[in-house]
């Protein structure tokens, strides 16, 4: 009883040491990681504002080619009006994401093909500076006149608020002159804008996404009218915000910090594109507590990963003060061997809930590593035009994934067991599916010189099942039955009906299962032999065919081999059909 005490005292001193350097290393790694994620995400909302810009150019040069085609038809370019508005018509309904609606202005700045409510004095206004833009232009010459128009924005109450883009139409008359007949002119509506350029850029954690053009007006996504007001408001205020904006005016880029009313700070990043001989500037604004949160975020995931550490520690001097207490009953008590066993059973209990714990703990790992990833990734395309650390950042990448994949199929079970898992039943070809089956356990069987045999019998064709679920099941058997039998073996799939019910069997020429086995063959983490494996395969197939009413068992005698077997329903209630889907 002595040594136990004084060997529990020196595991648990030396526990104790380990958790406060753990403590110390993470608190130490905390200040550096706030900067670091600060440089980070300030680099990132630069390079997205860059890549916004970009989208922007080519999202009017899109809308403009689609006109300089149009313009190019006969019946628009000779302003036959009836062929001419069917052709508009046509252009419209292809890229009715792209454009609101079309109308047709001839040379005297006359609307001649258009929507009712096109007709309204904004919208003639503005086909009369097309008017003075054409006779500026002159009959016999295209000076000023192939470069795009681009209007300020135009507002008309109820109907429309946004912008006009327009080119000019020619009639050849002579191998280099022509007749201006008139102009081709795309109406953007604000909305389409926001839909298009602004909403897949806009972030979720606190950030507004806004377009600023050549008139100074700002067209801002959804959510974040207040804040980009705010800041356009203060950007006039004083001598910075004023050249702040001049920089966005002329299209030019930077990322600054700056205070809004409520001297709240943000970062403010913005990337100007010139298009149609004016400049567009697309700007995103998030607010320090944003940024704040994410470093704070780091901090609980880093905080959580010392914790894991501790807890991990906590289960291994667990672990060792029962193996010394063991070692000691057994030196000094040998005479007890029930004793003994007793305490044997209770460290595979222990160890048992050490992997629960952990496949627990697991979950919680999904959000760091995919932050070392969505990191990596931001970082790959600035690398790679750098040369420099490209293979570090893919070498992040792939070891990333490979954990997200093994963290995905121990949270497969979770789901399954946790009842979370939903089935999405369509018609299933029996066949093909096997065929999918052998494909894919194909290459594992010939590296054994294993035959694949498939015995269809009279069995039903089809059934009503979810395809992806029963895929996985019959993969997971083909995958036991190959792992144990030996090499030139024969792995055998039949099928037959079975009161209402497919009948699959699986069977294999292996070594066949105790009959001890196989009363907990379907358990979690159970492996029969010395194969390795995660013991997760045939509790995840009982689930899945569970799930789906069916059954699945086992018949083996030792040396025979195995047969596994399952039923699945072939019809299903019309209520089961629509239950859900992935």
């Amino acid at each position: 009883m002595n040594n136990w005490k004084k060997t529990d005292t020196v595991i648990w001193l030396t526990l104790m040491l380990v958790v406060i350097v753990v403590a110390v290393i993470a608190n130490s790694m905390s200040s550096s990681i706030n900067l670091e994620i600060e440089e980070e995400y300030s680099v990132s909302q630069a390079a997205m504002a860059e890549s916004a810009a970009k989208t922007v150019k080519h999202y009017f040069s899109e809308v403009e080619t689609e006109l300089r085609v149009l313009s190019t038809v006969p019946e628009v370019k000779n302003l036959e009006l009836v062929r001419a508005k069917r052709q508009l018509q046509d252009i419209l309904t292809a890229h009715s994401d792209k454009i609101t609606t079309i109308m047709l202005v001839n040379y005297l700045g006359q609307i001649v093909v258009s929507e009712k409510w096109m007709r309204s004095p904004e919208i003639v206004s503005f086909a009369a500076a097309l008017h003075k833009r054409m006779l500026k232009g002159g009959k016999n010459s295209r000076i000023n006149l192939d470069t795009p128009l681009i209007s300020n924005e135009i507002e008309i109450p109820g109907q429309f608020a946004g912008f006009a883009l327009s080119v000019p139409l020619y009639r050849q008359t002579g191998d280099r002159s022509g007749v201006i007949t008139g102009m081709l002119v795309a109406m953007i509506s604000r909305k389409l804008l926001n839909e298009n350029l602004l909403r897949p850029i806009n972030f979720r954690n606190g950030s507004a996404a806004f377009i600023l053009t050549h008139s100074g007006t700002g067209v801002v996504a959804p959510g974040g009218k207040e804040m980009i007001g705010d800041l356009l408001n203060r950007l006039n205020a004083n001598q910075k915000g004023i050249a702040i904006f001049e920089k966005m005016l002329h299209g030019e880029k930077d990322s600054v910090w700056l205070y809004l009313a409520d001297r709240r700070k943000a970062l403010l990043s913005f990337s100007g594109v010139k298009f149609a001989g004016v400049h567009w500037s697309v700007g995103i604004l998030t607010p320090q507590k944003a940024i704040t949160r994410i470093v704070q975020k780091s901090r609980m995931q880093l905080l959580g990963l010392a914790t894991f550490v501790a807890v991990v520690l906590y289960l291994l001097a667990i672990t060792l003060l029962k193996i010394n207490r063991s070692r000691i009953i057994a030196r000094e008590k040998a005479e007890h061997a029930s004793e003994l066993a007793e305490k044997n059973r209770e460290l595979e209990r222990l160890s048992r809930m050490k992997d629960e714990f952990v496949s627990i703990v697991s979950h919680d790992l999904r959000s760091p590593i995919h932050l070392i990833s969505s990191y990596a990734k931001m970082m790959l395309p600035e690398a790679e035009k750098a040369e420099k650390n490209v293979k570090p950042l893919k070498a992040i990448i792939r070891s990333s994934e490979r954990v997200t994949t093994l963290i995905n199929d121990i949270l497969d079970l979770a789901r399954v067991e946790a009842g979370e898992m939903k089935l999405n039943y369509a018609e299933v070809d029996i066949d093909r599916l096997v065929r999918e089956s052998f494909r894919a356990v194909q290459f594992n069987a010939e590296q054994k010189g294993i035959r694949l045999l498939y015995e269809p019998e009279n069995g039903p064709q089809t059934l009503m099942a979810d395809n992806n679920k029963l895929f996985q099941v019959l993969n997971n058997l083909l995958g036991n039955a190959i792992k144990f039998t030996p090499r030139d073996g024969v792995v055998t799939v039949s099928k037959s009906s079975d009161n209402g019910n497919l009948l699959m069997t699986v069977s294999d020429t292996g070594q066949g299962l105790e009959p001890e086995q196989q009363k907990s063959i379907f358990e979690k983490f159970k492996q029969a032999g010395d194969h390795h494996g995660s013991g997760l395969g045939l509790a995840i197939c009982k689930n899945l065919v569970e799930l789906q009413k069916g059954k699945i068992w086992v018949e083996s005698e030792p040396g025979k081999g195995a047969v596994f077997k399952f039923t699945i329903p072939i019809k299903r209630e019309e209520s089961s059909e629509k239950s859900g889907g992935d």
